[in-house]
């Protein structure tokens, strides 16, 4: 798979994510979840973006269900709830597109996990925040390793006969301690290589390509147009007293600019 400049990466999900969040439309959610996912079987394969998709299922049936239990609002009655208030459609329909909006920014950030690593956090942001970048990169490569580590010291705690209670709190004990020596371990070679004893030079693996160009100007377009059309209201929908969507001849184009922007990175790897 090619991969793109890091700069070039960055700029689609800080675009994409704020577009996926400020909309309740649901065929502008839709769109998103479709090509977030898209994007995911690219990274991981078909049959792991599926499974991740599934996971998040229960995200959007507790998402979709609450809104109802609490929002009353609506013309369209279904039915009466166990304490006397009414189950109206604009309220099911407006708890489903929170729930869409939510497994789609879940699935764009797990895009965001796989595509954006530490050392391209550093590339991007390193000389404008270098402490901050350097903090966020370390963060990232942090969690994988203490998992890894909880994992191992479990298994040599059960291998010794520790069980229950007992072995879970044998376990976080040590991980603990083994945390706290790597950090000094890492703070002394940090201190030892001369960090933060002058300025910083950086070094960068990745070359602009006219791809990469033409990524980011397409991505940036895209982005304009789509957020016109967020702030003109073509694809805004109104959800009470009753439904109201836009389908429209404007908001269909804007409807397709979204979905061009969704999948640009799929198409884009192709050349």
């Amino acid at each position: 798979m090619k991969n793109f400049h890091p700069t070039a990466e960055f700029l689609f999900f800080l675009f994409v994510l704020p577009e996926t969040m400020l909309s309740f439309n649901p065929v502008f959610l839709g769109i998103s979840m479709v090509g977030a996912l898209i994007y995911l079987a690219d990274l991981t394969g078909v049959k792991k973006a599926m499974i991740s998709f599934l996971m998040l299922l229960p995200v959007f049936m507790i998402t979709a269900v609450i809104n109802p239990l609490f929002n009353h609002r609506g013309v369209t009655r279904l039915m009466y709830i166990f304490d006397g208030n009414p189950l109206t459609l604009e309220s099911v329909i407006n708890g489903a597109c929170s729930g869409v909006m939510l497994v789609s920014v879940l699935l764009w950030f797990m895009c965001f996990n796989k595509t954006i690593t530490g050392d391209k956090i550093v590339y991007v942001v390193g000389r404008v925040l270098p402490r901050a970048s350097l903090l966020v990169a370390m963060s990232l490569g942090f969690a994988p390793r203490l998992v890894n580590s909880f994992k191992d010291i479990r298994s040599v705690q059960r291998g010794m006969g520790k069980k229950g209670i007992g072995l879970l709190i044998s376990t976080v004990m040590i991980l603990f301690t083994v945390s706290f020596e790597n950090s000094l371990v890492t703070s002394d070679s940090m201190r030892a290589r001369g960090y933060d004893s002058g300025k910083r030079t950086s070094y960068g693996i990745y070359t602009l390509m006219k791809r990469d160009i033409a990524f980011i100007v397409l991505n940036i377009s895209f982005s304009i147009l789509t957020l016109l059309g967020i702030v003109l209201k073509y694809t805004t929908i109104d959800f009470y007293p009753n439904i109201g969507i836009d389908f429209g001849s404007m908001a269909i184009l804007f409807y397709l600019i979204f979905a061009v922007q969704c999948v640009l990175p799929h198409v884009m790897r192709k050349f």
